[in-house]
Formats: structure tokens, sequence, C-alpha cells
């Protein structure tokens, strides 16, 4: 039996303390989603008379501590084989602690979780330079990757706004064309009748590592920069490393003057390594007056470890059993026995109840056939007994007659008649009902305008009026 819980407080603070130490904080961890601690409640349990012992640290191998055999202790991030982590647990230290759960008292066995304060100032002062060495190498190496960028551009669409962004080049925002023969859906195509509007160039880098540029960013920075964030600078940008987690970060200006504030329009872009997706911009935002955030998602980057997303530590496992007088033990053992035996019969009821009703409901049944969320044949969007009209796709829609230009009865609109219609240039009527005349060959003959869902046409009408050419 193991439950997912939080350290409680009567355990011990101190554990608390160091494995918050031991951890690093990123803003984008889920406090709730992965529990510091994973609690196990033995089925075993431990003799009353080697509490004490195992509180003074004299007993080892009990059944405290072989209850959890086949948990993992949280400080690797790959699995374990059972090798490997029966070597672990034995190289682990643990300190024990009773405790009192609804009148019942239980010994529960806590791994020692190695603090940063263990470590020496020499070994501080090391690791730091270390660190700094490592964060100007994967600032290199991540420019050199995202290079292979070059060339292409990617596109955002957002409403009435589509982005491009077009890696040393700048990013545009401008007003797409509605797809069309010959306009496609993506890439959008600009609309040249709407203004658009260049967010940042490369032309113009506002690069944090430049002083004199740095201060054209200050007071409205797309992120504020938190207390905790490390920076490397290079020509090509910076790095920044919160927590676990490490970008790289241009900023542009050199955009369209902004109404407002009278200033150019400037960027922040962030590259994010993301495995599982192609070059993508995955957020776009307006942080303040002119001032935007973009968010650039890569595979490229995850060609270098140190911009892969941040693993999960697995919990610490922390094992409880009960404790227990000899004369206790045949009731306890006798109670573990039937709960296991209820716990079966249940999971066994359950499964029968869905088989049942798995089978009652496609005994008797019609069969539902459902598209999406549409069902087919329910009538929840189109009523019973409606007809539904043809589109223009398929020859449906209506079709208005508007007038007769001319026929070989020699009527004819006029030139002020035709202009009130907006029926276009007369010379192009005259020379098209000169093509009928001819085409018709002595036949009656006629020319109509008629409004269509594909638009205003000519029609020639030769002989009867069900025969059109």
């Amino acid at each position: 039996m193991k439950h997912f819980l939080a350290l409680p407080s009567l355990l011990r603070t101190s554990a608390l303390v160091a494995w918050a130490s031991q951890q690093s904080f990123s803003v984008r961890d889920d406090l709730l989603a992965f529990p510091q601690y994973e609690v196990h409640f033995a089925d075993d349990w431990t003799p009353a008379g080697q509490v004490e012992a195992h509180l003074a640290g004299n007993v080892k191998g009990s059944s405290a501590d072989g209850a959890a055999r086949g948990s993992q202790v949280g400080q690797y991030q790959q699995p374990l084989d059972d090798a490997a982590r029966k070597d672990t647990e034995d190289r682990t230290e643990y300190e024990h602690e009773r405790m009192m759960l609804d009148g019942q008292p239980w010994l529960c066995r806590i791994p020692k979780v190695r603090t940063t304060a263990d470590a020496g100032t020499a070994n501080e002062t090391f690791s730091q330079a270390e660190e700094e060495k490592e964060l100007a190498r994967a600032n290199d190496r991540g420019w050199e990757l995202l290079s292979g960028m070059e060339g292409n551009c990617v596109f955002f669409i957002s409403g009435w706004w589509s982005y491009r962004f077009c890696y040393n080049q700048g990013i545009k925002q401008f007003h797409q064309l509605p797809p069309s023969r010959g306009v496609p859906v993506y890439p959008p195509v600009e609309d040249p009748g709407v203004p658009g509007f260049m967010l940042g160039t490369y032309a113009k880098r506002l690069d944090a590592h430049s002083a004199g540029r740095e201060r054209d960013w200050d007071g409205d920075s797309a992120l504020e920069k938190s207390e905790g964030a490390k920076r490397s600078h290079s020509k090509h940008g910076e790095l920044v490393q919160r927590g676990e987690s490490r970008y790289l970060v241009q900023k542009l200006g050199g955009g369209t003057i902004c109404d407002l504030t009278g200033q150019e329009r400037k960027i922040e872009i962030q590259y994010f390594c993301n495995p599982a997706s192609t070059d993508r911009i995955a957020l776009i935002k307006e942080t303040s007056t002119c001032a935007y955030l973009m968010v650039i998602q890569t595979p490229r980057l995850c060609n270098d470890v140190a911009f892969l997303p941040p693993q999960k530590d697995q919990p610490n496992p922390i094992s409880c059993s009960p404790v227990l007088e000899e004369d206790e033990v045949a009731d306890y053992e006798r109670v573990s026995q039937a709960m296991k035996n209820a716990e079966r019969e249940l999971k066994t009821q359950e499964a029968v109840q869905e088989a049942a009703a798995a089978m009652a409901g496609t005994k008797h049944d019609d069969p539902v056939i459902s598209i999406g969320d549409i069902t087919v044949g329910g009538h929840r969007l189109v009523p019973k007994g409606t007809k539904i009209e043809k589109s223009a796709i398929v020859g449906g829609g209506k079709e208005t007659y508007v007038d007769t230009l001319a026929n070989s009865d020699g009527r004819a609109l006029s030139k002020e008649e035709m202009e009130k219609l907006g029926l276009g240039d007369p010379k192009a009527v005259e020379k098209l009902k000169k093509e009928l005349e001819k085409i018709a060959q002595g036949q009656a003959w006629k020319l109509d305008v008629i409004d269509t869902p594909r638009g205003r046409e000519y029609r020639g009408i030769i002989g009867d009026e069900d025969e059109e050419e």
C-alpha cells in the first residue's frame, strides 16, 4: 500500500528543509503534481521491542527497512534496474521516526537528503566557476544551432493579425488575405491594402551586454528580470537560466514608429528547446505599449543537453510499518488478510458490472454514428423536414435576372442605362454582342445579365431559352 503525500510536519521539519535545499526552484514547476516524498504503508510489522533500537540506529535490515525495497530514491532521473536500486538503497542513509496515526503507533524510515551546506567552500567556488564556463559554452553552441533557421520564415496566425518571423531579418505583423483560388491558407499572404508593422529588425539590436542600448529596454522589459536568473552574454544575444530551464534571448528594435509613444516598436525573442515540434512561434503578446514578447520553440536547441527541459526528480521514499506487541500480531494479520480479500472481491464486482453494462448497451440499442462532435442523423443542427439548398460549388444557389443587354429583335440598352446598372464598358459589350450574333448564324438570340453566387455573368442564349452557350 502506498500513498502520495507531502511530508507531514510531524515527521521532521529538518527533512523538508533539506529537500528544499537540494532542489532548484523553477517557476514552471507544478508544486502539486510531484510530491516531495512518497509514503509507503508497509504490510509487514515491526516488533515493539525493536523500536528503541531503531531510533538509536543500532538495528539494520528490519521489516521497516525492507518495506521500501521496491521504491526508488528520488536523486536519480532514470529508472534503475534491481541491482542498481539495491546498491543505491544500501548506500543511502536513513533515520527513523515514531508516529501515531488514529491511535496506532508507526515506525517510519526517512531517507537523509544531502544538503548543499554539506559541500565545502572550495567546492562551491569551483562549482560556480564551472557553471559560468558551462553557460558560456552553451551560449556559443546555442546560437550556432539556431543559425540553421536562417533563410526560413515561421508564421503565426492570431485572428485579424498574422506574424512573420525570419531569423536574422526581423518580425512583421500584417493582415492576411482570406484563402481563395490562388491564395493558400498557409503560409498567410499579406494583404497589400492593410498597412503592416515591423515589430523589430536585426539591423537594430538592443543587446543587454551593451550598456547604452540596455537603457533602451529599461522600464518596459518584456519579462522582468527575476533575482534568481543567471545570464551569459555573447555577440548574438544572451543565455538566461531560471532554475533548471535555459533559453536564449534576443532584443530587437528598429520597428515601425508607434503612434502612441512616438518611438520605434521593439520585441524580445526567447528561444526554447522543444523536441516534439518543428520551428514554431508558440506565443506572441504585447507586454506594454508597442513592446512585444515572442517565444520560439525549436528542436534545434535540443541538440545540446544544456537546453533540454528539466527532468522531474522522483520523490524520496518514506516507508512506515505498524508497531505491534506480540499479542497484537495475530489480530493484525487476520484483519490485514480480510482487507486484502475484500479489496480483491470489490475489484471483481466492478469488473463484472462494467462488462454487464457494456453488453446491455450494445444488445438492443441502435448503433449511433458520430463524426467529431456531430451525431449523424440526430437532427441536432438541421430540424427534420428542412430542405438544405445546394451550394454554388455543386450547382446550387439562387440566380437573379438583371436585364437583357441586346437581342436579335434589335433591342439594346443605351450607354446611360448600362452605366446605371453597372454593366461595365459599352465597347466590350458591343464586341460580345457581335460575337454572339456571328455564332447564332441567323437564329434568334439574346444577351442577358445574371447575378449568381459566383458573381455577375453575361449569358448568351441562342434559339430556345433552354439552350445556352
